[in-house]
């Protein structure tokens, strides 16, 4: 769901070691408002009056501090703590602060690893008249902005809108080597642009304090093992082979997106203007810029899109599936190579010099690595394996283009998470697995026919055992399929893990199956009982366990049948006795 439905937040938690900007992409479930989340121990948010504010926010845990721009979209959380600050001018200079050399030092000295709130507030802070506020803050957004505008890149940062091909000069008219080579001389630029400001911040801090030339050398000193900066996670020091690699696979990604309905490919035609960059502290737009959206900014459906059709005004280039479904199949109109081969060649017209989309795919294969598109899309260790590394974020896996396949992946039906209903399965039967069940058997009877006939010998005879071979494995898809469209009713609040869990057998990626696997039975035992699937396929365990977990009744909405009292709202505090217990 988007940010604005009002039950989901960004969640600021910390991360890798990225000062100045890190992507958002964790979120949290709050309900309607702050007040209404279980006060149990596992679940309790502090201080709610001062989330959804600007300010800073820092992870931690580390061996060095990092802080970021906290946008009022986002709450802080135990792992991610945050400074509200109403000022743009005093959040640049905590930000400066909190990333510097020096506070690296003398926090690292005095509390270690771990640092919270109650050791970072004792940190000395300068008057606001020993900061050169003017050039602290010019730098500072600079510093921040430069980093912010290679992460969007990334489809995981909620401000994406288009794969870093888009940021090359006339990208439609090269190679996509060439391509790779200007985006990884930018960034080295751009890197070394960044640690000179870096850098100068430090200097700003050391003013600020009044510190020494001698004890200036001493911080720099210590932390010279902090942690490169970096624009890409691919880094600028990665290998020529790797980059391309790394610029192919997000190309591929984004395409299947814009396929599926997902990003706008209006921005690679020039036909929407790149957006502006959104201010660190502003808040987060409801969709990804680079979202297929409406004139309000939301995602785009298809009933607003049938209207725009018979009203003359729907000119997209591409035919979208709202169903999310899209198939390995070269003679099916959604065959997933099919799609993908329609946005290449959308993009890559070969006008004037340029190159074709015919020269493109075969680049791309050979940076690759494979001898065609359907090679690396139907490997389980090709596309979805990229794929899923991208979305797979501390130990958090959350892959949202899935591959449903027979057991020698002949066949696969690639579903697209965000349009899960509980009709998927039905849809997967009807409309893909089923007629291609009726074509194979037609295929059977003719070369059945010609076997007895002795016609085509031998090679008839292989075609016959792979059709049977094929039409096995079909059935057996089907079967699976069948088992579970009655009992799988998918809810996007229960996470991509967990949604996916009961399929586990027809994934045929080693790693994410497993994982899926233990999911499932962690899931049929009942560790996830708060999940709407739980609830669906165990309902009895399920309500009886909301008769004594209150938390577990209001995820399910099932407070009615809890026997535990609702703890008592606490005694408001007068002003004056907040204000004492805040100078403590």
């Amino acid at each position: 769901k988007p940010i604005s439905s009002g039950e989901w937040t960004m969640a600021f938690k910390g991360g890798d070691y990225a000062p100045g900007y890190l992507p958002e992409f964790f979120v949290a479930y709050t309900g309607r408002n702050l007040e209404k989340i279980p006060d149990s121990s596992a679940n309790v948010l502090r201080n709610t009056s001062a989330h959804h504010r600007a300010g800073v926010g820092y992870g931690k845990r580390g061996d060095f501090v990092d802080a970021q721009p906290l946008r009022p979209t986002s709450i802080f959380t135990h792992e991610g703590f945050a400074f509200v600050l109403d000022t743009a001018e005093d959040r640049w200079i905590v930000l400066t602060l909190l990333n510097s050399h020096l506070f690296s030092y003398g926090i690292n000295k005095y509390c270690g690893q771990h640092k919270t709130n109650g050791y970072v507030n004792l940190f000395a802070f300068p008057r606001r008249a020993q900061w050169n506020v003017d050039s602290v803050g010019k730098k500072c957004r600079e510093f921040v902005q430069l980093k912010t505008r290679w992460t969007v890149r990334e489809e995981y940062d909620y401000l994406f809108f288009a794969p870093p091909l888009y940021f090359t000069k006339e990208f439609a008219g090269r190679t996509l080597r060439d391509s790779t080579g200007e985006l990884s001389s930018s960034e080295s630029r751009d890197l070394s642009t960044s640690n000179q400001l870096f850098q100068q911040l430090n200097h700003e801090v050391y003013s600020a304090y009044d510190i020494s030339q001698e004890e200036s050398e001493v911080c720099e000193e210590y932390c010279t093992n902090r942690p490169q900066l970096w624009l890409t996670e691919v880094g600028v020091d990665a290998s020529k082979k790797d980059k391309e690699y790394a610029v192919v696979d997000q190309l591929f990604s984004w395409a299947i997106g814009v396929a599926c309905g997902r990003w706008d490919i209006r921005y690679a035609t020039s036909e929407q203007a790149a957006p502006e960059l959104l201010d660190p502290f502003a808040p987060l737009p409801v969709c990804p810029p680079g979202q297929l959206q409406n004139a309000q900014g939301l995602p785009l459906g298809k009933e607003e899109v049938g209207r725009m059709k018979e009203e003359g005004i729907w000119n997209y280039p591409i035919e979208i599936p709202w169903d999310g479904i899209l198939v390995d199949d070269p003679n099916h109109p959604l065959d997933i190579e099919r799609r993908f081969r329609e946005v290449i060649e959308i993009i890559w017209s070969g006008q004037g010099s340029g190159p074709t989309a015919e020269a493109i795919e075969h680049e791309a294969c050979e940076i690759l690595g494979v001898k065609s598109l359907r090679d690396y899309f139907r490997k389980p260790a090709g596309f979805f394996a990229d794929h899923l590394k991208r979305y797979s974020k501390s130990r958090r896996q959350a892959p949202i283009y899935w591959p449903i396949s027979t057991a020698s992946g002949s066949y696969t039906l690639w579903i697209y998470y965000h349009r899960l209903t509980p009709d998927t399965l039905y849809k997967c039967l009807q409309q893909f697995v089923e007629p291609k069940i009726r074509e194979i058997e037609q295929d059977l009877v003719r070369l059945r026919a010609m076997d007895e006939a002795g016609e085509g010998g031998r090679q008839t005879r292989d075609q016959l055992a792979k059709a049977e071979t094929f039409r096995t494995e079909l059935l057996a898809l089907r079967d699976e399929l069948a088992h579970w469209a009655p009992r799988w009713k998918p809810n996007l609040n229960d996470g991509v893990q967990i949604t996916a869990s009961p399929l586990w057998k027809l994934f045929l990626f080693p790693k994410w199956r497993k994982t899926l696997e233990q999911t499932w039975k962690e899931l049929d035992r009942g560790d996830y009982d708060w999940a709407h699937l739980a609830h669906t396929l165990h309902p009895a365990r399920v309500r009886e366990k909301c008769k004594t977990d209150r938390s577990l009744a209001i995820a399910h909405s099932l407070e009615d049948l809890c026997q535990i009292e609702a703890p008592a709202p606490k005694k408001k505090r007068s002003k004056k006795a907040q204000a004492e217990e805040d100078l403590i």
